[in-house]
């Protein structure tokens, strides 16, 4: 295993939803995590079970936020946006930082696939180098 995609990659554990999908408690792992030199060196440790569970979940998470508040105008707690909409003038959009396409077979088949991803008319994609 050379990289973080590999290390974690575990598409039984996609899941959407708000950015509360992303919320973790691996803070606490960081000063351990940052005494290795490689991503080798760290797979081999004993520290990678004990984050995995919440590492897979956060790396293979879709994050949909206020879908309906471009659409309608307001957000989840009512507040008026500042810009008038037009009815049927909705536009969907995904933005997602790819990591350089490490995992390209998967990106497809998301894009492709995902109800969360695959009708959406602007794909806003990061990380192509």
């Amino acid at each position: 295993m050379s990289s973080l995609e590999t290390l974690f990659n575990n598409p039984a554990a996609t899941g959407t939803g708000g950015p509360e999908v992303l919320d973790h408690d691996l803070n606490r792992y960081f000063p351990e995590l940052l005494k290795f030199e490689s991503t080798a060196e760290m797979a081999a440790s004993p520290i990678v079970e004990e984050i995995r569970k919440d590492a897979e979940r956060i790396l293979n998470a879709v994050v949909v936020s206020e879908p309906g508040a471009v659409a309608t105008g307001f957000l989840s707690d009512g507040i008026k946006t500042p810009f008038p909409t037009a009815p049927g003038s909705d536009l969907k959009a995904v933005a997602w930082n790819i990591e350089r396409g490490s995992i390209f077979e998967g990106i497809v088949g998301a894009l492709q696939n995902h109800t969360d991803l695959n009708k959406k008319d602007v794909l806003l994609l990061t990380g192509l180098d």
